[in-house]
């Protein structure tokens, strides 16, 4: 019966992090490298990941706010995007707030591609099998459309 409670009262945590902590953790990190040769001017990236947009939500829209006001000259952005096809216009509507100097650059990632469903994660603690399903086509390539806009 320990050991039941136990594993239950894991999986609760984990499922509560992975869905109501780190998705609305977001912060920003400043790191300086150091060239053997140096540039000409200094260069300023914004490096951004793993938004998992899957609709419009306040804390990412106000982290976008704030990025916005930052000047850089590159950002790119590494993947994993979006959780849901209904994620897709926040998505684009929060990286058009930026203005980098030279462009924004994007890499999709595996939850741009794929489905995950509900549970996920707890269905992986339990069998560490992932579970997952093609993303329909036409929504990967609807986020490509309005990304390249």
């Amino acid at each position: 019966m320990v050991y039941f409670l136990s594993l239950l009262a894991l999986a609760v945590g984990g499922y509560g992090w992975t869905h109501w902590v780190e998705p609305n953790w977001f912060r920003l990190r400043r790191q300086t490298i150091r060239l053997r040769k140096p540039l000409r001017e200094p260069l300023t990236i914004l490096h951004l990941s793993d938004f998992h947009f899957s609709k419009e939500r306040f804390f990412l829209r106000r982290f976008f706010d704030r990025l916005a006001r930052l000047e850089v000259d590159l950002v790119f952005v590494t993947g994993d995007l979006i959780d849901r096809a209904g994620g897709i216009e926040p998505c684009v509507k929060n990286l058009k707030k930026l203005k980098p100097k030279r462009g924004i650059y994007t890499v999709l990632g595996n939850h741009d591609y794929w489905n995950y469903p509900p549970f996920h994660t707890l269905r992986w603690l339990v069998t560490r099998k992932i579970i997952k399903t093609p993303r329909p086509e036409f929504e990967t390539a609807r986020l490509k459309q309005a990304l390249g806009e």
